[in-house]
């Protein structure tokens, strides 16, 4: 295997890492929009399906960017600091969901006893925690991304460097 064919094939590797970086990130922001649409809808029709669904998504998201990190720790990656970071940003963001979720319950348990004037700040409250979860969990898979693309395209730049010297 020639040093021109690792170079060629890391360089190809490297343009694909970024242009899917690049699509990848608008389509968080994107999707993030989305799901505020969608709790506004849901606001409406106190239904908590999508809310748990999205608590279970960002925990999940938040553990696989925890475990990243111990990794990048363990390998004494300067980013590591920055991962759990983003991990515990996910992290809060489904705990911003479930609190959202408990606030949306307790609007539809009191819904029958109390007038919608009194019900109005807890529907403030709830659609501010949802807005938090909304920017905190693209804020974290954003940076997330920034930090595995930086170390990714440094480590494919130390194996080409490896491999021509």
């Amino acid at each position: 295997m020639s040093i021109f064919s690792v170079l060629k094939r890391t360089r190809g590797l490297t343009l694909l890492i970024r242009a899917f970086i690049a699509v990848l990130r608008p389509l968080i922001w994107t999707l993030g929009l989305v799901y505020l649409l969608t709790e506004a809808r849901e606001m409406f029709d106190l239904h908590q399906y999508t809310s748990i669904a999205i608590f279970t998504v960002f925990i999940l998201v938040a553990s696989f960017q925890m475990r990243v990190s111990l990794l990048l720790m363990r390998l004494k990656n300067q980013y590591a600091i920055d991962a759990y970071r983003a991990g515990m940003f996910m992290f809060v963001a489904s705990l911003f969901s479930m609190f959202d979720a408990a606030i949306d319950f307790c609007i539809k348990s009191l819904q029958g006893d109390f007038t919608e004037i009194l019900l109005a700040p807890l529907f403030v409250i709830g659609w501010l925690v949802n807005l938090s979860s909304v920017i905190l969990a693209p804020l974290s898979v954003e940076l997330f991304i920034k930090i595995i693309s930086i170390s990714l395209l440094k480590d494919l730049r130390n194996v080409s460097a490896e491999t021509s010297g």
